[in-house]
């Protein structure tokens, strides 16, 4: 028998988002999380929703929240996500690079996912068109160079550079900042 999986709503909501749409991904994610929560087991787990007949999860099962999920899938966090982009858009070419590199190495994220997310926030964002038209070409060369072996630093360097240009065709008077959710 699979022992019940016990998942905030928050964590419900983070692998229906990172699945897109694709139930079998989302369900990978679920197996991937509950095991990696469940400590070694390898058994799949059966998630108990209202109204089943399932017990509810031991309290020694790890409670699986919307962190759990994005550390478990190696996706990274939107808080993350929205903290590059608020460094990209608002410091200084030094101070955005070394955030960067700091928190793909201290969080193990590929320069390529911290790109594809940055591009969903960057485009529910109120960007002119001057400056989000040429970021977003720039963001699908660095993409196109990564999957080619291109090197991190540099294309880190390219990500932040193409921010720098967006920023300069931005008038002065516009706030640039990911929208809350």
């Amino acid at each position: 028998a699979a022992a019940p999986i016990n998942i905030t709503p928050g964590g419900v909501h983070a692998l229906l988002e990172l699945g897109t749409g694709d139930m079998r991904r989302i369900l990978s994610g679920l197996q991937a999380t509950a095991v990696a929560a469940a400590g070694s087991s390898s058994a799949p787990a059966a998630m108990a929703v209202d109204g089943d007949d399932a017990a509810p999860a031991p309290a020694s099962a790890r409670l699986i929240d919307r962190n759990t999920v994005y550390e478990c899938t190696g996706s990274p966090l939107p808080d993350d996500v929205d903290a590059i982009v608020h460094e990209l858009l608002n410091s200084t070419f030094a101070q955005a690079y070394h955030a960067t590199t700091k928190l793909c190495r201290e969080k193990g994220y590929a320069l390529s996912d911290i790109i594809t997310c940055v591009v969903e926030t960057i485009t529910c964002m109120e960007l002119p068109a001057k400056a989000l038209a040429p970021l977003l070409a720039e963001l699908a060369n660095i993409e196109y160079r990564l999957s080619c072996g291109a090197s991190d630093a540099l294309n880190t360097g390219a990500l932040v550079g193409a921010f720098r240009a967006a920023r300069s065709a931005t008038p002065a008077d516009v706030v640039l900042a990911p929208m809350a959710e």
